[in-house]
């Protein structure tokens, strides 16, 4: 039995670590979850998906860990070369994972086969290096994976009429660069790649706007000028018959020349913005 080993589910929330004999129990929230087992210097193991139902155990059996290779390297800045700290360090599709240190450094324990190994950290860019060949008992050095931090462009968006803020606009970065949504104040942050872009503000009831382009840099924030939306007005109303004065359901009403339209309802009454 391996005492020690660190059980954490992937899912749900949920962690422990195994006694003298090698067992553990988790209390966990109903759901599905894969079950990620580590404990160094051994290969750690996934086991699952299984799934927890409320005031039930479920039995996973014995879990192997076998013998493992390492992978090692660091992780830097990619503009300036100092080392990133904090990173997560993985193996994609196993229970392989580290954090760098202070130095950006990382060891991983990977069970012998072919894998390539990926780093993240939130505000910088994902980095992928491999694949490679691991061997139980050897190690494998990765060197230095450079990710590139984050930029940042943020503003305010107000309505058109009146210069009040805009809550729950969605404001989309040309690109696949990034979304993002308006707080109370009108205010958005996107966290987005080195780059440029424009940006597009949409919301119901709101005429659609796009920005100038900008050019965003690694660790820098880009503001931009205030955003004003026009606000759309509401068209209401009631279809009748000319024959009997009677109200007509369904009958579509739309703007000449634009592409909004609505239905009339059960009343024949009907609205559009």
């Amino acid at each position: 039995p391996v005492s020690g080993a660190a059980v954490r589910l992937i899912g749900i929330a949920g962690s422990v670590l195994t006694d003298s004999a090698g067992r553990f129990a988790i209390e966990a929230a109903p759901g599905t979850a894969t079950l990620a087992v580590s404990a160094p210097p051994l290969a750690p193991a996934l086991v699952g998906p299984v799934t927890v139902v409320s005031a039930q155990t479920v039995d996973v059996g014995t879990v192997s860990l076998g013998a493992a290779g390492t992978i090692t390297g660091t992780v830097v800045a990619a503009e300036y070369g100092y080392p990133v700290s904090s990173a997560v360090v993985a193996v994609p599709g196993t229970a392989s994972e580290a954090i760098t240190n202070y130095a950006g450094a990382f060891t991983l324990y990977v069970a012998p086969g072919p894998a390539s190994v990926t780093a993240t950290k939130a505000g910088w860019s994902t980095a992928t290096v491999g694949p490679f060949t691991v061997v139980a008992g050897s190690s494998i050095a990765a060197g230095t994976i450079p990710l590139t931090r984050w930029g940042a462009v943020t503003g305010n968006v107000l309505a058109d009429d009146d210069d009040s803020p805009i809550e729950g606009v969605t404001v989309t970065l040309s690109g696949g660069g990034g979304t993002g949504t308006t707080d109370s104040s009108g205010t958005f942050t996107i966290s987005c790649a080195p780059g440029t872009y424009t940006a597009t503000f949409s919301k119901a009831g709101f005429g659609t706007a796009v920005s100038w382009e900008f050019t965003t840099w690694s660790g820098g924030t880009y503001t931009l000028w205030d955003t004003r939306l026009v606000r759309h007005g509401v068209a209401t109303g009631l279809v009748t018959s000319s024959a009997d004065g009677q109200p007509l359901p369904g009958v579509r009403v739309a703007v000449l020349g634009g592409s909004v339209s609505t239905n009339t309802g059960s009343d024949g009454r009907f609205a559009i913005t």
